[in-house]
């Protein structure tokens, strides 16, 4: 088993075999991706992550999962390893853990009662009318995130699809005891009781705007023009189109109290317009506004533009 650090979690899918068919990793890996990024905006989206995979180990097929950040970024994740920084990975992980363990005691059905203590904390009774106490966010995300309950199920049901496999386990340093789903729960992860209650109670919302902090995004190409949208490359190395709505950012380029060139970087925060894709359940950003630029950060050499 590997050595599993505070900023790394697990996944070992049990079997004989060590290795598996490389559509059903690829869509494990990106289902795991969706939660963590989707429990990173719900949580901390001032502090932008990725999922990283580590190293692969023999045996039953073991997947290390690392919880990594951009370090252009002065606050990021791990631009320095600091306890505080740690522990906002670790936040992370334990929330993901928390969701298999609720889907694995709600066994697919609908909560007989939930109750939010003043504590901070849910309780949960199950269909059988066992009880669970689980943080207030964990439990907020499984019972009203779509997105994050939708992929929990996608996961499974793809999972089972190998004959080899023969249950699942997510294995971090914060657990005190590792969370073991054998393959014969795995229907009862993926059905839909759950799910209706969105359908009946809640409807999803197709469209939302996602605020994010502290954003760094490298200049790609400049536009004076205020109608016109600037191009960036973002921390996660994806070209984006933003419109500029700070007005005192130009107004400071007019007065050329500013000055920069392509590969500079703005600290900027976004306001991303998004949309729910039914196919994919998840939502896709679809524009940028940048509403206000906090700094500018210059290449070594600089030369000057004027507009």
């Amino acid at each position: 088993m590997t050595d599993i650090k505070q900023n790394e979690f697990q996944l070992v899918l049990q079997g004989e075999k060590h290795d598996i068919d490389a559509k059903i990793l690829a869509e494990t890996i990106q289902n795991f991706d969706t939660i963590v990024r989707e429990i990173n905006q719900e949580l901390k989206p001032e502090f932008p992550i990725s999922l990283r995979v580590k190293t692969f180990e023999e045996g039953s097929f073991e997947v290390l999962f690392a919880l990594l950040a951009d370090p252009t970024v002065n606050s990021s994740l791990f631009s320095a390893l600091t306890k505080d920084n740690l522990n906002i990975a670790g936040t992370i992980i334990s929330t993901f853990a928390d969701l298999l363990s609720i889907k694995e005691f709600l066994a697919g059905r609908k909560p007989k009662s939930i109750e939010n203590t003043s504590d901070n904390q849910t309780k949960i009774e199950n269909s059988k009318g066992d009880i669970k106490i689980v943080n207030h966010k964990s439990g907020d995300l499984i019972l009203n995130n779509p997105v994050i309950n939708v992929t929990i199920n996608n996961t499974f049901n793809t999972l089972k699809k190998e004959t080899e496999i023969k249950g699942l386990e997510f294995v971090s340093d914060l657990n005190t005891s590792k969370i073991e789903i054998p393959k014969d729960k795995f229907d009862e992860l993926i059905t839909t009781d759950l799910l209706n209650t969105y359908s009946q109670t809640t409807e999803i919302q197709q469209k939302r705007t996602m605020p994010k902090i502290d954003v760094p995004l490298s200049i790609f190409k400049i536009v004076f023009d205020e109608k016109y949208k600037w191009q960036f490359l973002d921390n996660q190395g994806q070209k984006i189109s933003a419109t500029i709505k700070d007005k005192d950012f130009f107004e400071r380029v007019r007065k050329r109290e500013l000055y920069f060139t392509n590969g500079d970087v703005l600290i900027a925060d976004l306001e991303i317009e998004q949309e729910y894709n039914e196919i994919a359940k998840a939502y896709e950003n679809k524009s940028y506004t940048i509403v206000d630029i906090k700094d500018v950060r210059h290449q070594p050499t600089q030369l000057r533009i004027d507009a």
